[in-house]
């Protein structure tokens, strides 16, 4: 985790932003692609065997390929 926040407030967030997405991604100024990314990853992460093609066709509909949905699991 240490290793992928260092990279997103280098390249992305300022720390405010990031304390944000930690506390409720949900209501921290995410685009709606962002948010779903972040749904996903959460449910991988808590309840991967619940994971369905419906939830990766939620993320195809914002334009991400199955190669982009790869590296988010």
């Amino acid at each position: 985790m240490l290793a992928h926040g260092a990279v997103l407030r280098k390249n992305f967030f300022n720390a405010d932003e990031l304390i944000a997405i930690v506390k409720d991604f949900h209501n921290a100024g995410l685009s709606d692609e962002e948010v779903a990314i972040m749904e996903f990853a959460q449910k991988i992460s808590t309840e991967a065997k619940e994971v369905s093609e419906e939830d990766m066709g939620k993320l195809r509909s914002y334009g991400l390929s199955d190669e982009e949905i790869l590296d988010v699991v």
